[in-house]
C-alpha cells in the first residue's frame, strides 16, 4: 500500500539553513519526518535528524527510531546526556542506548549535590515548574550536540500538530524571549501549517506494518483490561509527567521498570544539615509516590487522587 502523504508543500525547507528535524519516538514526529524526506528527497547536509536517548525509553520506543531509520533511510543522530563527556553528550548506535536509566540518574545525583560535593536539599525533577529532565536531557544535549557542528542560529522543526495550539503558542513565546536553551533553535512546525491532527498520524501509520502499534491491552486484575494507544507506553516509562491514570496503567503494563522510580525517591532524604530544612525528594511532591502508585496498582486501585487532576496532567515536551 502506498502512503497517503498529503500537503508535501508545507514540508518543504530550504536546504541551505541548519535545521534540526525532532524525532521523539512516538508517531507524531516520526509522520512530519517521514513527510519532510519525502518532500524535499531525503535529509540535506545542513540538516539533522536527532533522537535523544533519556536512558528511560520503552523498548517499544527505541525499536521503533531503528525501524524508521531502517525504513526511510534517513539517518538518525542518537545522543544521550553524558555529564562526563566532552560537551555533555555523547553519540550513541542502536547497540549502545543506556536502557537502565543512566543518564536521567546521573543528572539526578548531580543535581541535588552542592558545589563542594555534600549532599543538598535541591528536589527532584516534578511536574511543577521544574523540568529538569526534559530541558537537560533532550533540548540542551541537542543544542550542545549542534553546537558543536559549529551552527549558529538554526531551525528546529517540530512534530507539534494542529490539535496542539497549546504547545505551539507555548513554543513561539520562549523563541520571542531568545533566552535559555531555545537560544539559536527557532521552532517551525510544518505538520502543523499542514492542519494534521491526531486521526491523520493514526491512519498513516497503519500503512506500515513497522509502525508503532495501534493499541496495547493492559490487564489490570480482576478481569479488567484496558486499552492504550503506543504513545501512551512509550517514551519515558512512568513519567512523573503523566496523567495519573496513565502512570498507573504504565506500571502495570511494565510494573519491572519502576523500581528504578522508587530508588531515585528514596535516596539522601531527611533533614539538610546546614538550613535544618526537610529535603524535598520525590517527583511528585505532595502527592502519592511512585511506591504508593505501585502497590496500588497491584491491588487493583486504579482510582485516582483528586489533586492530581487538578493539576496540569501532561507535560506537552517529550510525548508524541
Amino acid at each position: 500500500m502506498t502512503a497517503p502523504y498529503r500537503d508535501l508543500d508545507k514540508y518543504v525547507l530550504p536546504v541551505w539553513r541548519n535545521i534540526q528535524i525532532t524525532l521523539s519516538a512516538g508517531g507524531s514526529s516520526a509522520y512530519q519526518a517521514a513527510h519532510i524526506l519525502k518532500a524535499n528527497g531525503g535529509l540535506s547536509p545542513n540538516w539533522r535528524l536527532v533522537f535523544d536517548n533519556t536512558g528511560l525509553e520503552d523498548a517499544i520506543a527505541l525499536r521503533f527510531v531503528d525501524d524508521f531509520e531502517r525504513e526511510m533511510g534517513a539517518p538518525v543522530t542518537r545522543l544521550e546526556r553524558d555529564g562526563k563527556a566532552m560537551g555533555k553528550f555523547r553519540i550513541v548506535g542502536p547497540n549502545s542506548y543506556s536502557r537502565d536509566g543512566e543518564p536521567f540518574v546521573e543528572l539526578v545525583s548531580e543535581h541535588i549535590l552542592r558545589r563542594d560535593g555534600t549532599i543538598g536539599p535541591r528536589p527532584l525533577p516534578s511536574d511543577g515548574p521544574r523540568r529538569l529532565c526534559s530541558g537537560e536531557l533532550k533540548t540542551k544535549t541537542t543544542h550542545r550536540y549542534l553546537r558543536s557542528l559549529g551552527w549558529g542560529r538554526y531551525w528546529s522543526a517540530i512534530g507539534f500538530r494542529a490539535d496542539e495550539q497549546p504547545r505551539i503558542e507555548r513554543r513561539k513565546r520562549m523563541d520571542a524571549k531568545q533566552k535559555g536553551v531555545v537560544e539559536g533553535g527557532l521552532g517551525v512546525f510544518p505538520m502543523a501549517d499542514a492542519g494534521v491532527v491526531k486521526e491523520d498520524v493514526v491512519a498513516f501509520g497503519r500503512n506500515f506494518d513497522w509502525w508503532l502499534p495501534e493499541f496495547t491491552e493492559i490487564d489490570c486484575g480482576n478481569g479488567h483490561v484496558e486499552v492504550l494507544s503506543a504513545t501512551d507506553l512509550s517514551n519515558c516509562n512512568n513519567c512523573f509527567m503523566a496523567a495519573e491514570w496513565r502512570m498507573k496503567l504504565r506500571m502495570a503494563a511494565r510494573p519491572h521498570t519502576v523500581q528504578r522510580w522508587i530508588d531515585m525517591e528514596g535516596r539522601d532524604r531527611g533533614v539538610d544539615q546546614r538550613t535544618g530544612k526537610e529535603r524535598n525528594r520525590y517527583f511528585r511532591p505532595g502527592r502519592k509516590t511512585m511506591a504508593e502508585l505501585l502497590e496500588e496498582v497491584k491491588s487493583g486501585d486504579f482510582s485516582i487522587d483528586p489533586k492530581a487532576a487538578k493539576r496540569r496532567p501532561e507535560c506537552g515536551t517529550c510525548h508524541d
